[in-house]
């Protein structure tokens, strides 16, 4: 190659590292644009909104503009070093290397990400020209890609897409009950059993020794359609019973472990989506959650998954006893199971933060161990009283507002 003057070699080196840095904070400019916004302007009549959301919906020839462009402005500029000033390869590979990560890489993502709703509207017009120019290049990406079986994925609606509905919340929307909706479908690919499942002390239960009769008197005083059996003690469950096997029964008098179903063993670790697919395929409707031991720490049901996403489901006994319930301006009834949510909302108690999600939870915290019934506990202006207990666990608790 015939030598360049200095000045048009150290020009055109610098304008290969701008370029780069153009099409690297595009990409990233792209990816981060408020597509609420760009639709919103699109709507207006803006053009470059327009172009833009034309681009992000064909993310792989927009993505290969900005490589392509990025690649051959690193490759000319390294060219240039070696050929012009005579730099040995390495040299050549160092320096292009050092203006590239700096000028052509993290200086302008930086700038573009901060800016993204400001500039993708403008960056996309010669990006569109460039984009026209690699074609031929991008035909024959998408032709391999083709070739080699890659496919479009295509969700329902993706984490990304719900998180977008969320920020246009802000702008009046969605109203608030959507957004807590959204917020908790979210939430719901990140909780565990153990966050859904109903404790082992809360689990009503029917022990293997009783007879058929027996249990379906149990089944009718809980008002659950089915119920776990255990053998020995309550962390040893072993099977499930169907209250449509109770009475479908024709010998009363028999063993209930007869009519006992398989359960399904979870550990409380696994992930409730996951735990909602695996029900659903095995047809199941509740499963028995396990401890690291393989002792039983819990119950859970597809109504308690659901409940994670949709918020409480009451159902007739659900109503026949809240979990807060007052009885006059400064004093309330309260299941030991009621948490934060159902104390604030109904008395205006707001428990302090810590190792605990329920009233009883609070109590035993307080106190350091089970309480009789009459031990009462202070926080700020009530005084938590309890009034019924078992040996395990606080049940019925008598709130105060003493001012």
């Amino acid at each position: 190659m015939n030598a360049l003057p200095p000045t048009l070699t150290i020009a055109l080196m610098t304008s290969c590292f701008l370029l780069e840095g153009f099409f690297s904070g595009s990409e990233i400019a792209l990816v981060s644009a408020d597509r609420l916004k760009l639709q919103s302007d699109a709507q207006e009549g803006k053009t470059g909104a327009s172009f833009a959301l034309r681009m992000l919906e064909q993310p792989a020839w927009t993505l290969g503009t900005c490589l392509i462009g990025t690649n051959l402005c690193t490759v000319t500029a390294a060219t240039l070093a070696t050929t012009q000033f005579g730099l040995p390869i390495l040299w050549a590979a160092v320096l292009s290397f050092s203006f590239t990560l700096t000028v052509g890489e993290m200086l302008p993502k930086a700038i573009f990400q901060h800016h993204a709703d400001r500039i993708v509207p403008y960056v996309v017009f010669p990006l569109r020209v460039v984009g026209w120019l690699f074609a031929p290049a991008l035909l024959l990406l998408a032709a391999l890609d083709r070739f080699f079986g890659a496919e479009e994925q295509r969700g329902g609606v993706t984490r990304e897409e719900l998180r977008l509905l969320l920020d246009g919340a802000r702008r009046g929307d969605l109203t608030a009950n959507d957004r807590q909706l959204i917020k908790r479908v979210l939430e719901f690919t990140e909780s565990t059993v153990e966050d859904a499942m109903v404790p082992l002390i809360h689990v009503v239960a029917i022990p293997a020794s009783i007879t058929i009769g027996q249990a379906a008197r149990r089944m009718v005083e809980s008002g659950h359609s089915r119920l776990p059996l255990y053998r020995d003690r309550i962390d040893q469950i072993t099977g499930i019973i169907l209250h449509q096997d109770l009475f479908e029964a024709d010998d009363w008098a028999r063993p209930v472990t007869t009519i006992a179903r398989s359960p399904l063993f979870v550990p409380e670790i696994k992930r409730v989506d996951a735990l909602l697919s695996e029900m659903r395929v095995e047809r199941q409707r509740m499963a028995i959650v396990v401890d690291e031991y393989g002792g039983a720490a819990g119950i859970i049901t597809v109504e308690d998954l659901l409940e994670e996403i949709v918020g409480e489901i009451e159902d007739e006994s659900d109503r026949a006893r809240p979990m807060v319930r007052r009885l006059s301006d400064r004093e309330w009834m309260a299941s030991g199971r009621a948490e934060r949510e159902h104390l604030e909302q109904a008395a205006g108690l707001r428990l302090p933060e810590g190792d605990f999600e329920t009233l009883a939870g609070f109590i035993l915290v307080s106190l350091g161990s089970v309480p009789q019934p009459g031990a009462e506990v202070n926080h700020g202006r009530f005084t938590i009283q309890v009034t019924k207990a078992s040996d395990r666990a606080v049940l019925d608790v008598r709130i105060r507002r003493t001012w």
